[in-house]
């Protein structure tokens, strides 16, 4: 399957990148041509490419989610003081729309850049598990991906069933792809001053003293508790989270019946010729161990040392392990003269493991390796060859296998036949139950939320409907009996909640308040009257002293940003809120520093590329034509 993949994602996609392309030829605005096109039923158009329906309800679903786990987590505090202190809408759709929007402007700044992608790039990004799950998960099942690999038998057939195939796989694949580079070309413009390096040094080798105001969010709530509130105030309060995040909307009730089904009603028998062949199509699966290389490596930081390095490998390569000594940067293998042991490539970074993998011969060097943290040579020592399980071991798996894929295609062809014509005959799905011997149960939805069929019962959006599909090697058919679907309570029914609600709400903002008033006054260097505490001699690997603070919901990362004295952080967590200062920073050694220097730097990119890409994004966003624009006012900025 990777090989259609390989022959339809043609060879002439080629990453090119000019520095600042992206950027200065949108600005320029070049015409844009998506390959793929946006089809006229986008909801959305982003310039000329489009987000589909599909996609804003996929993300929707997604922060709805998230923010039901927001307000179980932070129960009581409105979601605008939630999603408010970073930035982002409290309306779940206005957060989803605006996520797609800017995903799509990477996407067609760079198709203006004439960003494509090389199919071995394509190939070596379907093996990486972070691109999968990141930036795949969406629509690459788990039944398709077992953590190294996916399957495109099985992913073939989930897109069959979403009405989907390989091609438009694939091109989902090549969109998101050059959206990603997009996103990361912003690196080519991070710049870390001296001054920068300090201070991350500081940060993470630095003691330091700090001083905390704690705040208890409960003795706000106390205080308030005591005081009157008017229903009115607390009509329009139960409205407006209504109006943002149904807040207080009944759950939709589900109930249908549920027949399950399973190969052994079908009589499916498996040769042991068909088992064979299967097994001898399909060894690569049974793998009992990995084929392993015996490596040997030299890590350097300059492009300089490691081309000089290189040469003189090419030379004589039984040099390697005196080179590797003197000049490996990688303390774990330089004393051992760069040996990595016998080990499995997929083990290493890619771009070392696809180096790796083109050595064929031991003794046999590799090119110069260009890594996220310098540069690197690989030299091969000896090679084990890979295990595979025997067939008698995977038999009766295989044989399982097969016959729950022959079942799947007879059950499906079955049951599709059936519903089809069950408007014209009430008999067809009955017949099809009583002749399979379909074991029956009732089904309801929250309340059975966690069965397996459970999402074949919501997917039904008409009472007396089906829905049917496969899970594992069991066949499902539901029927939808009734639905009643989510609304806003009653505002007496929930008037107490809503009161409990507004009060913790009301209380956190007085909080944030006099924590303000605090910060305020920090700017003369004083905690005024407020009660704080004093934390001496405090380093990031070394916090315990601050473990109190951090349960109670104080970032330590945002604490040990600081690196100047005096300045100082407002954070608030689930129950406390705090205002934190750094006293003092103790002296360091600049020999250690200089040490440390390389490690810092490249930290440093990857904490200043989301920095980059909001400002890319907004000027980004600055030229675009957005059509048919869902998010609400606020959330463009209006």
């Amino acid at each position: 399957m990777i090989s259609s993949i390989r022959s339809t994602i043609k060879s002439r996609y080629i990453i090119q990148i000019a520095v600042g392309a992206i950027l200065v030829s949108f600005l320029l605005s070049v015409p844009l041509a998506r390959r793929f096109g946006a089809g006229s039923s986008d909801p959305i158009m982003v310039n000329n490419v489009g987000v589909s329906a599909h996609e804003i309800e996929a993300r929707i679903k997604s922060e709805e989610k998230m923010q039901q786990e927001f307000q179980k987590r932070f129960s009581g505090i409105s979601m605008d003081v939630i999603y408010g202190s970073s930035g982002k809408s409290s309306n779940p759709k206005e957060r989803a729309v605006s996520d797609l929007i800017e995903e799509a402007l990477f996407e067609s700044a760079g198709n203006t850049a004439g960003i494509v992608v090389d199919n071995n790039y394509v190939i070596d990004q379907l093996k990486n598990p972070a691109f999968v799950q990141h930036e795949l998960g969406d629509i690459v099942p788990q039944s398709a991906w077992n953590g190294r690999h996916i399957n495109f038998k099985a992913l073939s057939a989930h897109l069959n069933r979403a009405g989907k195939n390989i091609e438009w796989f694939e091109d989902q694949v090549e969109r998101r792809l050059v959206r990603q580079i997009a996103q990361n070309v912003s690196r080519i413009f991070i710049h870390a001053p001296y001054s920068q390096l300090v201070n991350a040094y500081v940060q993470r080798f630095v003691k330091r003293t700090y001083q905390v105001a704690t705040f208890e969010l409960q003795t706000y709530i106390d205080k308030l508790e005591k005081l009157p509130v008017d229903s009115t105030v607390l009509r329009n309060f139960y409205n407006y989270e209504n109006s943002q995040a149904k807040r207080y909307w009944s759950t939709e009730q589900r109930d249908g019946s549920v027949w399950s089904f399973t190969p052994e009603a079908y009589g499916i028998s498996v040769s042991d010729k068909k088992i064979e062949q299967y097994y001898k199509r399909n060894r690569h699966r049974y793998l009992k161990e990995a084929r392993k290389l015996d490596l040997e490596i030299i890590k350097v930081s300059t492009n300089k040392l490691v081309q000089e390095l290189h040469s003189s490998l090419k030379l004589d390569g039984s040099k390697f392990k005196e080179l590797a000594k003197k000049h490996s940067i990688d303390k774990k293998t330089a004393s051992d003269g760069g040996s990595l042991g016998m080990i499995d490539p997929i083990t290493l970074s890619s771009p070392i493991e696809r180096a790796a993998n083109k050595l064929v011969k031991d003794g046999q060097i590799s090119t110069v390796i260009d890594t996220k943290s310098g540069f690197a040579i690989l030299k091969r020592i000896g090679s084990k060859p890979a295990i595979y399980k025997p067939l008698s071991d995977v038999k009766s798996e295989i044989s399982k296998e097969l016959k729950v894929e022959q079942f799947s295609r007879v059950f499906k062809r079955e049951v599709r036949n059936s519903v089809r014509i069950a408007h014209r005959s009430e008999n067809s799905v009955t017949n099809f139950i009583k002749k399979r011997n379909g074991k029956k149960e009732s089904i309801a939805t929250p309340a059975s939320s966690g069965a397996q069929s459970a999402p074949l019962l919501n997917r039904i959006t008409t009472v007396d409907g089906f829905a049917f599909d496969l899970i594992g090697s069991t066949g499902y058919l539901v029927k939808l009996t009734n639905r009643v679907k989510a609304e806003p309570e009653a505002f007496v029914k929930v008037e107490d909640r809503v009161k409990q609600d507004y009060i913790k709400n009301q209380a956190a903002k007085q909080m944030q308040s006099e924590m303000k008033a605090v910060s305020n006054g920090l700017e003369q260097h004083s905690f005024g009257s407020v009660p704080s505490q004093t934390y001496k001699d405090v380093l990031p690997s070394d916090s315990g002293s601050l473990d109190d603070l951090f349960k109670k919901g104080l970032s330590s990362t945002r604490l040990f940003e600081l690196t100047t004295p005096k300045a100082y952080i407002v954070d608030q967590g689930a129950s406390h809120g705090f205002v934190a200062q750094l006293s003092t920073v103790s002296s360091y050694d600049p020999k250690k520093l200089d040490s440390e220097l390389l490690t810092i730097q490249n930290d440093l990119v990857m904490q200043e590329l989301r920095t980059i890409q909001r400002t890319f994004i907004e000027s980004l966003l600055g030229h675009a034509t957005i059509k048919n624009d869902l998010r609400g006012t606020s959330a463009r900025g209006n």
